[in-house]
């Protein structure tokens, strides 16, 4: 079902944001393939040059899942048993927020890809590649390790490269580019006030907090449960 969400979203917003980039963009139609079955060749159009982008976007984000899903877990999860604000957002909202905005960070990238070399592109594309790196790193560090300060410390270098960087880098050489990346950027600015709302209401003393004792206290129920044989 999931699959099926994300895939819907990817051809929506191909379909949407495709018919609206800038002009200084070169779009060249689909490449035809010949393929050959039983001695007749078929002709096959191969997918647009940004889906490839916006796919890998999509699966990179989604390789923390398993990490998100034990954490959030209704029965033994940790997350859910720290203090936590009353604005928090519920946790089935994450994953179709999450695979809308990777797919239109991948697009976004897919239009800088596609410009003629130049060393602003370079400096685009090392940016956002570090920028990717940290985005990757986050799930890992809040939901794997429980390091929350370590985790609003990735969100703050997510900002800063975003807002100083990225988003005026790739404005520069493509506006459309820079506006596909809008809605990322207040969403990343949401998250970062709330895991900075869960670091002051779980605070961390000598490399120790609530987050880290849920977890480890949830890991020693599912040992006991397996011990006892239920």
């Amino acid at each position: 079902m999931f699959c099926l969400y994300w895939w819907m979203c990817l051809s929506v917003i191909w379909k949407t944001v495709e018919g609206f980039t800038s002009t200084k963009v070169s779009l060249r139609p689909p490449v035809p393939i010949a393929v050959t079955t039983n001695h007749k060749s078929l002709t096959l159009a191969v997918f647009p040059p940004s889906v490839p982008w916006m796919v890998a976007h999509v699966i990179g984000g989604a390789s923390g899942t398993p990490i998100v899903v034990k954490a959030t877990r209704p029965e033994n999860g940790w997350y859910r048993k720290i203090d936590l604000p009353s604005w928090t957002p519920p946790d089935k909202l994450f994953a179709p927020v999450w695979t809308t905005l990777y797919a239109l960070m991948g697009f976004s990238m897919s239009q800088i890809v596609r410009l003629p070399s130049s060393t602003t592109r370079t400096v685009a594309l090392t940016t956002w590649t570090v920028h990717m790196v940290l985005n990757l790193a986050w799930a890992p560090a809040f939901f794997g390790f429980q390091w929350l300060r370590v985790a609003q410390a990735l969100n703050i270098s997510l900002l800063f490269t975003l807002g100083s960087l990225i988003l005026p880098t790739f404005f520069r050489l493509n506006p459309l580019s820079a506006y596909l990346l809008l809605p990322y950027t207040a969403w990343l600015t949401f998250a970062t006030f709330l895991n900075g709302a869960i670091c002051r209401r779980n605070p961390t003393r000598g490399g120790y907090n609530d987050a880290k004792f849920q977890a480890q206290l949830a890991m020693l129920q599912e040992k006991a449960k397996i011990y006892a044989g239920l």
